[in-house]
């Protein structure tokens, strides 16, 4: 297959603060007449706010001023908690309370970054077995989770013959810690490939889309954009062993109708409404 595999249409701007949306036709307009209306709104800063991704930056420039936080997404520690624990007894993982707990005392402060999450990266297993394991149970949930708008392509093998990590299956060990997630980062690049490294995001992507389930099906390609998991390399079963292979990245993003799909694309992509977000601090172990 192509690089154009399961792609879908690009998406089409949406709103996701409340505020406008429940109450459009009273105070939300009335608040666009007082900012149209300031003498500082020039044509200039509204020409930049039409630009992609310029009524994002309006808007965290507004939160941010009033105190009113920078990530609609957010959420606390304890709700973190009750999610994994959620889907440790629903999926029979098996961790125990102190694990928990380990995790409610190391847990990091929100990441003050637009697009930064503060989340976790929960492996099983050693090499290439623990990669293909940890990849399979994250999924799994992810499909309980995103149901029934979810599907994965059947084009992305989690087999290590073609699913590995980028720094190499033997560094994969099991692991329950925090990490910080920039999933804005390189929105603007040549490609996947000129800015993937250490740092980029693999299984930890995974666990994202089911811990904050709100943002994934918020993917717009504008406010909220799709991201790939650069930390990985995959093979498709249709690529030509001699030249593709290994050139793929898995990528979550969502069709117009609202379905999320979990895919492959060439890390040749260089398009702006997809980020390859990167691990910003290094790991916070639950102890």
């Amino acid at each position: 297959m192509g690089r154009d595999e399961g792609k879908p249409a690009a998406q089409k701007e949406v709103c996701h603060m409340a505020s406008l949306n429940d109450d459009r036709f009273s105070r939300g307009f009335e608040t666009a007449r007082v900012l149209l209306g300031h003498r500082g709104f020039t044509s200039a800063l509204a020409h930049a706010i039409r630009k992609p991704g310029g009524a994002g930056r309006a808007v965290r420039a507004l939160l941010e001023e009033f105190g009113l936080g920078l990530n609609p997404f957010a959420i606390s520690v304890e709700q973190t908690l009750d999610r994994f624990r959620e889907a440790n007894l629903k999926m029979g993982w098996g961790f125990k309370e102190g694990v928990f707990a380990g995790l409610a005392k190391s847990a990091p402060d929100w990441p003050k970054e637009p697009l930064a999450f503060r989340s976790l990266r929960i492996r099983w297993g050693e090499g290439d077995h623990g990669v293909e394991v940890t990849f399979h149970r994250h999924v799994s949930w992810v499909s309980a989770v995103l149901a029934p708008d979810f599907e994965q392509s059947r084009y992305l093998d989690s087999r290590s013959a073609y699913l590995r990590l980028l720094a190499g299956n033997e560094t994969h060990r099991p692991a329950v810690e925090w990490v910080i997630l920039d999933l804005g980062a390189h929105r603007e690049r040549e490609s996947v490939y000129a800015v993937r490294g250490e740092n980029s995001v693999a299984d930890e992507g995974l666990v994202f889309a089911w811990l904050f389930p709100e943002y994934v099906r918020s993917i717009d390609h504008h406010e909220n954009p799709a991201f790939f998991l650069g930390g990985y390399e995959a093979w498709s079963h249709g690529d030509n062993q001699f030249v593709l292979s290994w050139r793929r990245a898995p990528v979550f993003t969502r069709y117009p109708e609202g379905k999320v799909s979990l895919w492959s694309d060439l890390v040749s992509h260089h398009e702006i409404g997809y980020t390859v977000p990167t691990i910003l601090k290094q790991p916070h172990s639950a102890g």
